[in-house]
């Protein structure tokens, strides 16, 4: 297998720590300087959602007076320097708001989640004492040593790799390139159909906080969709035989199906329709009808206008050998302990390998190794954090993986994941910043299954599982988005799919120029005539990416 380097060209990373001195330490001694390994440089700011260039903050935070604060959740600086939320007002996604997102709750001006926060568990004001920290109630904590040096200011960008010679990966990017979709499947949704509504709406983290109904939530699928009522805002492609069977489908923008498009009851499509094969029920398209043969459209069918033509659907979700993410070797090559930080605080990787009650983990910024999650866990990441689990990650007793507002936690599990009791990941409030990339699975399950999830979860992140299926038994609702295998669920499903996921890699170095072959090797942007460039028309971007004004954007309107 290709390193990642090879694998996402040009996402090579030059490590600057928080104050941009030009050159950064990986955990084993190697370091990546401004230049990259492929002619880029890196750009010292972030995109228009973090940082402050050259001010001496860290790229998660923009300096305000004589502060570095997180202008994304701080009430007196809410989504710009001196913008002040009101006395029972708090700060989310950069806007003031009344009351806090689901499983939020307002203490301090703040939206915080009671469950994990350890300066009000369980209540606003009741924090937790020295060598305690929150799970519900206050509990014992890891006993660690001191954060090491590079974390102050939330500590260097996450550079990750799968070998010992291998170029590093701009973790942040990886996961631009990764999640532009709400759902994406590298092969069927819904087989079995799924019997309950599946609904997807989008909103922009790094923008303001959620609001039902946002457009550009979109879906994908490299096999076959079947649902039974489907409410999608964005696109909907689909690039496999069968195509796309809903009993009730609802489209907020474009159908691009290589096959059928089918429907028991109303297809409704916002926009332009792309149907390779038979139409079938009463489809209302607002656009434009694109098909082999307009003779062979049904009188059921409405739309604008038919527009006969070849119709091709390339596959969306980037699934094949040479783009999914080698995540056994990434956390191979980290489980070395000269590869990690776990010596710098003391971390011991099998901490979790037994049954201790009720513990949690406060990890600093740096890269951590551990063999397996297991138990009444609660990980919390306070900076730019990746974790390397050998092992599986069961949530089989009261689970939390979070991140402070101005943090970032990347997770690599070479195992799978599993959650037959609470399993809470992230904040709705950052979904962005919290990303799970899942390696293995279980043969037991026929098909194989990389996520088993058996009992109601809270779900805030982006999360990456090509390898086998992710199966759920209980009614889903996350904010982020997922990237699998197969999707199956027996109960509802609502993804609030997080565009900022597609933006993502503001420290990054600029949009890397030559050798590219698509847009993912430009972080999300136009590859024309082997360079990294400007678009000119969507159809260059990562889909469902559009062109504006030069810039492939998430399709938010």
């Amino acid at each position: 297998m290709r390193s990642i380097a090879s694998t996402l060209l040009a996402l090579t990373l030059s490590l600057a720590t928080a104050c941009g001195d030009g050159e950064g330490a990986l955990p084993d001694g190697s370091t990546l300087d401004a230049s990259g390994l492929d002619g880029a440089t890196a750009d010292g700011g972030p995109d228009g959602a973090v940082g402050d260039a050259g001010s001496g903050c860290s790229g998660l935070t923009t300096r305000c007076g004589a502060e570095c604060v997180v202008t994304t959740v701080d009430p007196d600086h809410c989504g710009a320097c001196g913008v002040v939320c009101g006395a029972s007002q708090a700060c989310v996604s950069g806007g003031c708001v009344d009351s806090c997102p689901p499983g939020l709750t307002m203490c301090d001006r703040a939206c915080v989640d009671t469950a994990t926060d350890s300066a009000h568990c369980g209540a606003c004001g009741a924090a937790c004492g020295p060598d305690e920290g929150c799970m519900g109630s206050c509990v014992p904590t890891v006993p660690l040593g001191p954060a090491p040096d590079k974390c102050e200011g939330g500590g260097p960008p996450i550079v990750i790799r799968d070998a010992p010679a291998a170029e590093g990966a701009c973790a942040d990017r990886t996961a631009a390139i990764s999640f532009t979709w709400g759902l994406c499947s590298c092969n069927d949704i819904g087989l079995p159909r799924l019997s309950s509504q599946t609904e997807i709406d989008a909103f922009d983290s790094a923008a303001g906080p959620y609001a039902p109904g946002g457009s550009g939530g979109g879906m994908a699928a490299n096999g076959r969709i079947t649902t039974s009522e489907l409410d999608v805002s964005g696109d909907v492609r689909v690039a496999g035989v069968g195509g796309l069977d809903s009993a009730d489908t609802t489209v907020g923008q474009e159908v691009h199906a290589a096959d059928d498009l089918r429907t028991a009851e109303t297809a409704r499509v916002g926009e332009d329709a792309f149907v390779g094969g038979e139409l079938n029920g009463t489809i209302e398209i607002a656009g434009d009808l694109h098909v082999p043969e307009c003779g062979a459209v049904p009188g059921s069918v409405s739309s604008a206008s038919c527009v006969a033509g070849p119709v091709t659907v390339p596959e969306p979700c980037a699934c094949s050998a040479a783009d999914l993410i080698p995540i056994a070797e990434i956390v191979a090559h980290h489980a070395m302990p000269a590869n990690n930080d776990n010596a710098l605080i003391g971390l011991s990787p099998d901490v979790f390998t037994t049954s201790g009650g009720p513990r949690r983990l406060d990890l600093p910024c740096g890269y951590y190794h551990l063999e397996e999650v297991d138990g009444a866990v609660t990980i919390a990441a306070h900076g730019r954090t990746a974790l390397f689990v050998s092992g599986d990650v069961r949530a089989g007793s009261a689970m939390a993986f979070v991140v402070d507002p101005g943090a970032t936690l990347d997770v690599y599990v070479a195992g799978t994941l599993s959650a037959s009791a609470s399993l809470r990941v992230g904040s709705p409030a950052y979904p962005r910043n919290v990303r799970f990339y899942v390696g293995g699975v279980d043969t037991s399950f026929d098909p194989p299954r990389s996520v088993d999830l058996t009992s109601d979860v809270d779900l805030a992140g982006l999360f990456y599982a090509p390898y086998g299926v992710v199966s759920s038994t209980s009614s889903l609702e996350m904010y982020g988005a997922l990237f699998a295998g197969d999707f199956h669920n027996t109960a509802s499903t609502t993804i609030h799919y997080d565009a900022a996921a597609a933006t993502l890699g503001g420290d990054c170095p600029d949009e890397p120029g030559g050798g590219c072959t698509s847009c993912r090797d430009c972080g999300n942007q136009a590859c024309i005539a082997g360079e990294c460039t400007s678009c000119t028309d969507s159809s260059q971007c990562c889909a469902p990416l559009e062109c504006v004004a030069g810039t492939c954007v998430p399709p938010l309107f």
